[in-house]
């Protein structure tokens, strides 16, 4: 198998364990061990933790992903899942590349795979530059006498607001303004 589709399977077993239990509307799951109680959750780092606790150790690629997701976890308190499925989309984003310049004779190589992770790595930087380009610049002025916030806060909000919506429910289910 090669380096890509490795990393491919590893990956997207991850990343579907991860998807079930993401968002406000993730499913909980049922972790039983024993001698450990039995426990039903939604997060991901829980589920990922209890996966690495029954995981093959002689599958050294899940092994560190998982490892490395726990250090996310760690530093910022949260975030595991939302790094494998980040972890995922760039490794899908990287094998798209791959496939596309592989012919029937070749196989995936360390150092093609390594040029399509630093393809995705520039790109990412100049989103990223774009991004921390914008500043959303909202006085916060509050009434002295109602104690309520101005009226430019509460649209932007407002607007801030449905934006995230309609991205995790779709245009749809959000209706319109």
């Amino acid at each position: 198998m090669s380096i890509a589709a490795e990393l491919e399977r590893a990956v997207g077993g991850l990343a579907a364990l991860c998807r079930r239990s993401f968002g406000t509307c993730g499913e909980e799951t049922l972790l039983f061990r024993p001698p450990d109680a039995p426990v039903v959750t939604g997060e991901g780092h829980a589920v990922l933790v209890a996966w690495k606790r029954g995981s093959d150790a002689h599958d050294p690629l899940t092994t560190f992903l998982l490892t490395a997701a726990d250090g996310v976890h760690k530093q910022l308190g949260d975030a595991s899942s939302e790094f494998i499925l980040m972890i995922e989309a760039a490794v899908i984003h990287a094998a798209q590349g791959l496939r596309r310049e592989q012919d029937a004779r070749s196989d995936v190589d360390r150092a093609r795979l390594s040029r399509a992770f630093s393809g995705l790595k520039w790109e990412l930087q100049r989103e990223i530059q774009k991004i921390g380009g914008l500043q959303l610049a909202v006085p916060v002025e509050v009434n002295c006498e109602t104690m309520q916030p101005s009226k430019q806060f509460r649209e932007t909000s407002s607007s801030i607001l449905k934006s995230a919506l309609r991205g995790v429910l779709g245009e749809r289910a959000c209706g319109q303004d």
